[in-house]
Parts: structure tokens; sequence; C-alpha cells
């Protein structure tokens, strides 16, 4: 099928039963991307994508739900847009994906503190909610002609900062928006899964921004200590797999070593590197999900905490039990 054969349109209301369709194929996909990983299960990553429990539990909630956000008659729903990717034969008429965005109107920010803090004037700024495409329409320019599509029905100045959200396991993804010109501005960590066997998952936040005036972000510090990366260097001396082995909190430099992994004319080397600047411009690669990196980082303190607990019942279990007698006030007064 050509892309010639698409269209794109906004949602309607005789839409809604095909668009939950593809809404939980886009939780199945990420269900398929997390389960080597984790125990989870579809609810929890419809919970965590598409509507809250009471919507998903009660009949007809989802139905109502997404009628709400098509006709906008929720104050929370007045700046949301979605759009339709559909695909046309001369027998059928299929949904092949969708396009969820949200203005955000500019505000003005108050920075600093006291009188002296200077306001500054941020925004408009264009949050891409949700893209997704059916695996049987992949390859085939929807995703592109989606995005196409939005940022036509956009004002100037709306488009000009376009952010969204990408799981950091779904590299097909994060390959498909670095291409289009995003760079990465931050990690965000949310939880998924039951509250007291939660499991954490890593949300790399990306940007396009049209004057390509981007801050180098503060990603990473001293929780990726000893994970592998593969840097390909910017000035084109070669890619390198190395280990992180320190971190400059002032200068917030990262310190690596190649020894066992990779060599440079023969030898092993060190080097510092601005990891942050070198990620963000997509100059590394880490050869474990950040996703893994951080529940590593959460397990650790899960035990941390379970010891700690555990070493004050132990000391609670040791300390003398006093009778009912003595801790009577006619006791303590004999």
């Amino acid at each position: 099928m050509s892309r010639d054969s698409v269209t794109v349109g906004s949602l309607e209301l005789g839409d809604v039963n095909d668009f939950i369709a593809l809404q939980d194929m886009f939780a199945r996909d990420h269900l398929e991307l997390t389960a080597p990983i984790y125990e989870v299960t579809l609810r929890d990553w419809q919970l965590n994508l598409l509507c809250p429990v009471h919507i998903l539990q009660e009949v007809g909630g989802r139905e109502r739900h997404v009628a709400s956000m098509v006709r906008r008659d929720d104050e929370c729903f007045q700046r949301l847009h979605i759009l339709k990717a559909v695909a046309k034969t001369v027998d059928s008429r299929l949904l092949a994906g969708y396009i969820m965005f949200q203005v955000h109107e500019e505000k003005r920010v108050k920075r600093g503190r006291g009188k002296r803090g200077k306001a500054t004037i941020q925004g408009p700024w264009l949050q891409v909610k949700q893209v997704f495409v059916r695996k049987d329409m992949r390859k085939r320019g929807c995703g592109k002609l989606l995005f196409e599509s939005m940022l036509k029905s956009l004002r100037p100045a709306e488009k000009a900062d376009v952010r969204l959200s990408v799981l950091d396991i779904n590299t097909a993804a994060m390959e498909w928006y670095r291409s289009s010109g995003f760079v990465v501005t931050g990690l965000s960590l949310d939880r998924i899964g039951e509250r007291d066997d939660y499991n954490v998952i890593v949300y790399q936040e990306m940007r396009l921004l049209r004057d390509n005036a981007t801050s180098i972000p503060s990603i990473f510090r001293g929780e990726v200590i000893r994970e592998v990366i593969r840097i390909d260097y910017p000035d084109k001396s070669g890619t390198f797999d190395v280990r992180i082995v320190g971190y400059d909190e002032k200068e917030r430099w990262h310190y690596v070593d190649s020894r066992g992994l990779s060599q440079w004319e023969g030898e092993n080397f060190t080097d510092v590197v601005n990891l942050n600047e070198f990620y963000r411009n997509g100059f590394v690669e880490f050869k474990r999900h950040l996703s893994l990196v951080h529940r590593d980082v959460e397990l650790s303190k899960r035990d941390v905490r379970r010891a700690k607990v555990e070493a004050r019942e132990r000391a609670n279990a040791k300390r003398p039990r006093l009778t009912k007698r003595q801790r009577s006030p006619e006791a303590r007064h004999e």
C-alpha cells in the first residue's frame, strides 16, 4: 500500500472503538519490549499509558473516556488533539495509526528568589503524548505522515519547541526520533506493576528545537559508574567500548577505561569525556538498557531499606520486655 492511499484527519466519535483497539496494541508493544526484563501484564501497561484504574474497570469506561477526549468536553482535554491515519483500499478502510499531542500555552516563569528574580517567558511548546502505527502498516511512511500533518496543523510559534518521551528500551523509536532531529534532554523514571513490588522504567525525554539552542543536560552522574558504553567519537577517531570508572561532580566529567574491552593503536587507554553531551548528540550507546541500570539502583535501595527494617526488628527483639506489673504506675512507685 502506497503512502498516497493513507490519509490523515482528526479522530471522530465513530472511531472510538477502533482507536481503543489501537491503544491496546500500543500497550501490547510496550509489554513485548519489557517482558524479557520485567514481570508485568498488559493491564499494568494500560494503567501506565492509557487511563486510570477506575476507567479501566468500569463497563464502558474507556469508550466514554475516549469520546470525552474527542469532544473535548473536559477542561483537561481542551488543548488535546488526536490525528488518525486511515489506510484505504477499494473495499476496506483501516485505522492504521494515530498521533496524540497537546499545545501548552506560554507562561511567565520567575527565576531566582526575592525581588531580583527575573521573570522569563516559556512556551508555547508542543508535547507529543503518543505516536503509534500498527505493525502491518509500519515502514510505509505512516508515522512520518502523521508527524508532518501534526506540524502543519500548528502555528509557527507552537511548533518551535517539540517535546516527547520514549521508553528507553524502544531503540527503534529512539533511532527514528534522532533521525528526525530530536536530541535527548533528560531522563524520567516511572513505576509499573503492583505497589509493593513495582518495577522502575526509564523514559528518555527528547526535544526538537528549531534554533538548535539546547544546553547540555545533566543526565548521568555517579549512578552509571561500572557501566560499559560504546563511544563513537565525534572527532572521527574511532568507535570504542569502554567502562565508566569515575565521575567528577564539580566538572560533570566522566572517566572511562578501555581495559579488557577495546584498544587504540594496540594499547588500552583511559579518557575523560563529557558523557552528557555525547549522549545528547547520539555518540554514546549503553551496553545495558538504562531501565536495567536504574532497576538495579532501585533494587539496591530496596535491599538497604529491608536491611534497616530487619536491624530495627532485631534490636527491638533484644530489648527486655516489661511485665504488666512493671509498666503500671503503682509498680514504679513501690
